[in-house]
Parts: structure tokens; C-alpha cells; sequence
């Protein structure tokens, strides 16, 4: 049987051997090869080891990364959060643009509504001052055309009377006449000019506006000028009315009677 003693010898001897490796020692005592090399090893795992430092480094590398994605999403926060608030305040730019145009539209349509009933009223004036004024102007034209008509009458009378009438012309208030004859003596003369006195008297009861009638006689074949006379548009209405008797009428118109020949 093994003795205690004996046991704690044989742990102390393997022990020693165990520790003589570990630390590199020779037989004689002295450093081997490997001794320095785990100096060395051990000194490099005692300083800075190159692997770990290259692992420091990459540690730093990281942090240093991951600080710049950190700055970065910081940043892209930022970012997002200035353009969320320039959205915010062009949303709410356009929204005060939107509603100063559909004020400013509603006020430019009640000025417009203003405005139309103004401009209606205008309108509306004008047409009335345009009528008024268009209402003489047709009355003017209606009376020019009866007058005309009037006129025409008056020269078919007189042809169909056998006055050779030459013209018929309204100057002014007074209507002119002009006729031809082929005999010069004073009672012809006379006798054409009750004729036209008549006549004038008919032209006048229809209306016709003058104040008299200034006749001129030509000779038919020389052309020259015989007489002139005139009719007053009072004594052809003083006669249409009665007043005088057409021998009174006829005489006022012969006394007007001048002669060249």
C-alpha cells in the first residue's frame, strides 16, 4: 500500500517537471530557444497585441462608422424634419395664397355683380338716349320721304295741267320751281301762274312744310329767262281755310309777277 507521503512526492516531482517546460529551462538550467520566443510572445501578448490592435483599430473604425451613421441618420432626421417643416409651411403658404385668391375672387365678383348692374343701367340709359335720339332722325327721314312724295305729286299736277316743269327743288324752307313756255305775253303768263297757285294750294293742304314757292319761267326755245314770281304758303292756307276767295289768292300771286321781256 502506497504510502501518503510517497503520493505527495510523485504530485511535487510531476509538478516541477510541468513548470520547467512552462518556463523553457534546459536541463542545465539555462534559457532555450523557445524561452525568448515565449518572452517574446509573451511580451507581445503582454503589450499591445498587433492583431488586437489591428482589432482596436477596426473597433475604432466601427465606432467611428457607426458615429458617421449615427451623424448621418441624425442628420437625415434633420433633413427630414426641415423639409416636413418646409412642406408644413408651403402647405401653409399655399393654403394663405389660396385663400387670399377666392377672397380676393368673391370681391372681384361682387365688384363684377356691382359693376354689371351699373353697366346694366348705363346700357340700359344709353339705349334709351339712343332710341330718343334715333326717334327724330327716323321722323326726320319718314318726313323727307312724304315731302319727296309730296313734291312728286305737286310736278304731276302741274305737267298734267300742261306746265312743262323743268325743276323741282326743296332749298331750305322755300320750294323752287322752274318751268318752260313757248308764249311771253302777260296774260299766258298769268294764267300759268294761277295754275301753279292752285297747285301750291293743293301741296300745302296735304301738309307740305314751306314758306313759299319762288317760281322761275324759261322761254322753251331760247332758254331765256321771262319772269319770276312767288307764292306765300300763309295765302295758300288763307285760302284752303276760306279766308280768301281764289280771285283774291290769284291776284296777290300775278302782283308778284316781274317780267324781263
Amino acid at each position: 500500500m502506497v504510502s501518503r507521503g510517497t503520493v505527495a512526492a510523485i504530485v511535487f516531482a510531476v509538478v516541477l517537471v510541468m513548470s520547467g517546460g512552462c518556463t523553457g529551462l534546459g536541463d542545465d538550467g539555462d534559457e532555450t530557444e523557445s524561452g525568448p520566443e515565449s518572452d517574446g510572445n509573451g511580451a507581445a501578448q503582454d503589450g499591445v497585441d498587433p492583431a488586437d490592435d489591428g482589432g482596436s483599430g477596426s473597433d475604432e473604425s466601427s465606432s467611428t462608422t457607426e458615429g458617421s451613421t449615427e451623424s448621418n441618420e441624425t442628420g437625415d432626421e434633420g433633413t427630414v424634419d426641415s423639409d416636413e417643416l418646409n412642406e408644413e409651411e408651403a402647405a401653409e403658404e399655399k393654403d394663405e395664397a389660396t385663400n387670399e385668391s377666392e377672397d380676393t375672387a368673391v370681391s372681384s365678383e361682387g365688384e363684377g355683380e356691382t359693376n354689371g348692374q351699373d353697366d346694366d343701367g348705363v346700357d340700359e340709359d344709353d339705349a334709351a338716349e339712343g332710341e330718343t335720339m334715333n326717334e327724330p332722325d327716323d321722323q326726320e327721314t319718314s318726313d323727307e320721304t312724304a315731302q319727296t312724295a309730296d313734291v312728286t305729286a305737286f310736278e304731276e299736277s302741274l305737267r298734267d295741267e300742261g306746265i312743262d316743269v323743268s325743276s323741282v327743288e326743296q332749298e331750305g324752307d322755300t320750294l323752287s320751281l322752274g318751268y318752260e313756255t313757248s308764249r311771253t305775253d302777260e296774260e299766258v303768263v298769268e294764267a300759268e301762274g294761277a295754275i301753279v297757285a292752285g297747285s301750291y294750294a293743293d301741296l300745302t293742304g296735304e301738309g307740305y312744310g314751306s314758306e313759299r314757292l319762288e317760281a322761275t319761267i324759261y322761254h322753251a326755245t331760247t332758254g331765256e329767262r321771262i319772269a319770276d314770281y312767288h307764292i306765300e304758303s300763309e295765302w295758300a292756307e288763307q285760302y284752303n281755310d276760306g279766308e280768301i276767295s281764289s280771285a283774291e289768292y290769284e291776284e296777290r300771286v300775278t302782283a308778284t309777277i316781274d317780267t324781263h321781256v
